[in-house]
């Protein structure tokens, strides 16, 4: 249901219905029960984390692919193993089910006499947030690692076009102490997602996330989108990126559809998973003995990696989760279009 207006802008529903929602929406597209349900909550997890450009705000292009066969919504992601490497076929199904997925079967690969698996996924759509799939696999006790190629969206200053994807990289791994350590980024200044929330919504965004077509820092989200974002940390944004798409381009012969503006499907992804307890028997103890370090020289209010996330999806299960007017008439129209209108 719809809760209550957060502000004088935005609208904030409780997950429970969205989830319900988001299911129902997935599978008037063509998903089985429960791929829809698999992928609704991964979705909507980003946003119970606070990761809220790539939750819901990444809805309106993905139910436009899902429409138009970019996306196949009866795609069965499947996996098999080649060469000590597990190969992960996406077949172009919803990115964010089809990654949750793919971490299912990597994990499958664990076993006693198995503590490490490294995994590729080929044929991937957008897979979301990646906090959203290596984060459940830390809560199993598990450690995981996966990044994924992206269509060329970023560039360094003075290029006439994108020249590389933004290639972002998620890490989690488990605590004793509290919640897991979990890392998620691009190597771009900003995520091209909040470049497309500033132009839904009309606002300008920093000089130093994007240039124009010509090359120059530009605070126009239009001319944003017609150029390149920024890489984060100068040439070491472009080497991260350009590590990536080896691992999660090159070696899963990334093919993105480039016809697409944005969340482009047919990119590949690299991870691995692994379990902490049969390679380092003192995991936890040694976990604590840098976390510790680490406190007393940052301070005791410190924070680490993926405890503003937990606090995050705390409060989204208390609050609910806040939509923003201009993407708030996407999804109506949406719920409209698939015959599953929002609630509120």
């Amino acid at each position: 249901m719809l809760i209550t207006h957060a502000s004088m802008t935005d609208a904030r529903f409780d997950i429970d219905t969205l989830r319900q929602w988001l299911t129902a929406l997935l599978q008037a597209s063509g998903m089985r029960d429960d791929d829809a349900a698999l992928g609704a909550g991964t979705l909507l997890h980003a946003d119970a984390l606070g990761i809220v450009t790539h939750g819901l705000a990444r809805l309106p292009t993905y139910w436009s692919q899902l429409r138009r066969g970019v996306l196949r919504p009866d795609a069965q992601v499947s996996g098999h193993e080649a060469a000590g490497l597990v190969r992960i076929d996406a077949k172009r199904a919803f990115g964010p089910f089809a990654g949750a997925r793919a971490m299912q079967i990597a994990q499958a690969h664990l076993s006693a006499t198995r503590a490490f698996v490294p995994f590729v996924i080929e044929g991937a759509g957008h897979l979301g947030a990646l906090a959203t799939l290596v984060g459940p696999v830390a809560h199993s006790g598990r450690i995981a690692l996966l990044m994924q190629s992206t269509q060329p969206v970023m560039a360094p200053a003075g290029s006439h076009g994108a020249a590389i994807g933004n290639n972002p990289i998620a890490f989690a791994a488990p605590r004793a102490d509290g919640p897991p350590l979990l890392i998620d980024f691009a190597a771009s200044v900003t995520a091209l997602s909040r470049v497309l929330d500033a132009h839904r919504e009309n606002r300008s965004i920093p000089a130093d996330w994007a240039i124009d077509a010509a090359g120059v820092p530009t605070h126009d989200t239009a001319a944003a989108l017609a150029g390149a974002l920024l890489p984060m940390a100068a040439h070491k944004g472009l080497a991260l990126a350009m590590l990536v798409q080896v691992l999660a381009g090159v070696l899963t012969g990334s093919r993105p559809d480039l016809s697409e503006k944005s969340a482009a499907p047919g990119c590949g992804a690299f991870g691995l998973v692994l379990d902490p307890a049969s390679i380092a028997p003192d995991y936890d103890s040694d976990m604590q003995m840098w976390i510790d370090t680490y406190r007393r020289s940052a301070g005791a209010g410190a924070r680490l990696p993926g405890e503003r996330a937990a606090d995050a999806l705390q409060r989204s299960a208390r609050d609910g989760v806040a939509v923003p007017p201009g993407l708030l008439a996407q999804l109506r129209e949406i719920g409209l279009d698939a015959g599953v209108p929002l609630p509120g």
